[in-house]
């Protein structure tokens, strides 16, 4: 298999597991795009470039990129602009044209309007997405994390309360809904050894 650049963007807990997947695996360059120093991805093997998710600032960091890997998860405005910067960046790369944008939290093949306050942020990405051809682009339906069923200290996942419904400190579950529908779990583990 050639080498490629592998850029991972959004320096924080699913990225973790994904860098220390592809390390592991030892097949291509790792770079994380960062808005700020991160200390844990200070290691051999990982190249950190700063970028404030700006088009002309990604253009600059992803110039030797071939796959764009984003771990980016923001529900305001910030996470739409930043996802679109990081597409018309790879549109406008001559050789960054794998995307996999951050895609997490719910069941989209069945409900892609799901969860409600994806409406402004996610589904005007896949949108774009779907608009285009220069870049290939996957989206994950991984649903929720398993890793928020484990202590806090056996994980990289900081908890989300109050979204996530359960709460192993008081012993507590949310039901969301009537309490009916499946729900899919996945290891952040398992996400980044199948994205790699």
């Amino acid at each position: 298999m050639e080498s490629k650049v592998v850029v991972v963007a959004g320096a924080g807990d699913v990225a973790k597991y994904v860098v220390e997947e592809l390390l592991k695996a030892g097949q291509h360059k790792v770079v994380v795009l960062s808005r700020a120093e991160r200390a844990w991805f200070v290691r051999p093997g990982v190249e950190m470039r700063l970028t404030d998710y700006s088009l002309d600032s990604l253009k600059t960091v992803l110039h030797d990129a071939d796959i764009l890997l984003s771990f980016l998860h923001d529900n305001s405005q910030f996470y739409l602009d930043a996802h679109l910067n990081m597409l018309a960046a790879c549109q406008q790369s001559p050789q960054c044209k794998r995307f996999i944008p951050s895609e997490c939290g719910g069941n989209i093949d069945d409900f892609p309007e799901q969860p409600l306050f994806y409406l402004p942020t996610h589904v005007p990405l896949r949108k774009a997405l779907q608009a285009q051809a220069e870049v290939e682009w996957t989206l994950f339906n991984i649903g929720w994390f398993m890793d928020y069923f484990v202590p806090e200290e056996s994980s990289y996942m900081k908890r989300i309360e109050p979204t996530w419904p359960l709460n192993l400190e008081a012993g507590t579950l949310r039901i969301a809904g009537a309490g009916h529908a499946p729900v899919p779990f996945t290891a952040p583990r398992d996400a980044a050894t199948a994205t790699v």
